[in-house]
């Protein structure tokens, strides 16, 4: 990590390939909240700008607001697909807990595991009476 060359970048060696993963691209490439606060702060309007600054300053304003946007759309579509996935799992524990009490066959809970269709509700309410 101490090699960076003069550029500021690290060159891609066969050593530090492996530092490239998610968390740690994550961590290279973010920029930090200051900062971007920084950006909107420094394409406020000046009287004394020259109008290629002004061109420059409203684009970075449209990319701060895009990047907000994306952000917030993000958030949210990782909030819905993490309700998803943990009420499938709750739907899955439910019937493997009816399947295990014998209330329904392998072929029911292989057809009920394939669609969670009109019934899903009955299944719900039933885990919330006998789970807790």
């Amino acid at each position: 990590v101490d090699d960076i060359n003069e550029c500021g970048v690290m060159p891609l060696t066969p050593e530090n390939s492996n530092l490239m993963n998610k968390s740690k691209h994550d961590e290279l490439c973010s920029v930090p909240k200051n900062s971007i606060s920084s950006f909107v702060a420094a394409s406020e309007f000046d009287s004394c700008d020259t109008p290629r600054r002004l061109f420059l300053k409203r684009g970075v304003r449209q990319l701060s607001d895009e990047v907000k946007l994306k952000n917030k759309k993000l958030k949210l579509l990782q909030q819905t697909a993490r309700r998803q996935n943990k009420k499938i799992a709750s739907l899955k524990c439910i019937i493997l807990k009816l399947q295990k009490e014998n209330l329904i066959n392998d072929e029911s809970s292989d057809m009920l595991l394939n669609s969670f269709g009109k019934h899903t509700d009955l299944v719900t309410n039933w885990a919330k009476k006998n789970l807790g």
